[in-house]
């Protein structure tokens, strides 16, 4: 189920109660720490499953050898 931003009045708190786990989605370079912070803490006072955090649009960089 994709579903809306997790914020203050967001409908996913009320659906993550109900799936087997959610995958938040932060992107590079526009969700900030704090309010990633503040995602896991709402899905966490929700008792929500969080399975991972995907960072989503982030530069693709090479790494030396």
């Amino acid at each position: 189920v994709d579903s809306a931003p997790v914020g203050p009045l967001a409908d996913a708190l009320s659906v993550s109660r109900i799936v087997d786990g959610v995958l938040l989605v932060a992107q590079a370079g526009s969700t900030s720490r704090a309010e990633l912070a503040e995602a896991i803490d709402r899905l966490d006072i929700v008792a929500a499953p969080l399975l991972a955090i995907v960072l989503n649009r982030s530069e693709r960089r090479e790494s030396p050898r």
